[in-house]
């Protein structure tokens, strides 16, 4: 199947050549990126198999992410970026930054919640990055985690790991009263 040559080709690619490892990553995502259930599993198999690949080839990431729209490529993205969060690689920490920013708030909820983990570890890192740049990041990373958590979780009574990094900015940013829609929330 064309899937297990891509993963053969993208583990020879390891040995001296990670641009083609990247390059049939990236192939995969635009193949896979359906609306099809089917195709988005096969696609979360294989970047789940292709984890230590993306680890060794962190430096390719934010290249790699150029080719990808938000949407369209949302499982592919969110597993490149918690590869890129986990490394705490980023060639210009600011664009990477805005880049998430602009990824939690326009990614496809579907494909969102087939990718939960790394999501969260991708808004974990997001709010300790707003966190540490000061006050106007933290404001400006609020939208973004609020969109995420909306789309994370499976009904109005769950509470998501993206919840907790919400509420912790809106503590650090002083900003209280954009809590209170997420405090209010009965949870059951």
């Amino acid at each position: 199947s064309s899937l297990a040559q891509g993963r053969g080709q993208a583990r020879a690619g390891l040995k001296g050549r990670p641009q083609v490892a990247m390059d049939i990553v990236i192939s995969q995502i635009h193949t896979l990126s359906t609306n099809n259930d089917s195709d988005l599993k096969k696609l979360k198999d294989f970047l789940r198999h292709e984890q230590e690949a993306l680890k060794a080839n962190v430096h390719l990431i934010d290249q790699a992410l150029t080719s990808l729209d938000p949407f369209r490529h949302t499982l592919g993205i969110a597993f490149l970026l918690a590869a890129q969060v986990g490394a705490e690689v980023y060639a210009n920490p600011r664009a990477t930054f805005a880049y998430i920013g602009n990824f939690l708030k326009l990614a496809d909820e579907q494909q969102v919640k087939k990718a939960s983990n790394q999501v969260n570890s991708v808004c974990k890192s997001y709010a300790q990055m707003a966190i540490n740049e000061g006050q106007q990041a933290m404001l400006r990373s609020l939208r973004p985690l609020c969109c995420a958590l909306e789309k994370l979780r499976p009904n109005l009574e769950t509470l998501t790991p993206a919840h907790t990094e919400f509420l912790r900015v809106c503590l650090k940013a002083k900003a209280y009263h954009l809590s209170e829609r997420v405090l209010d929330q009965p949870i059951y």
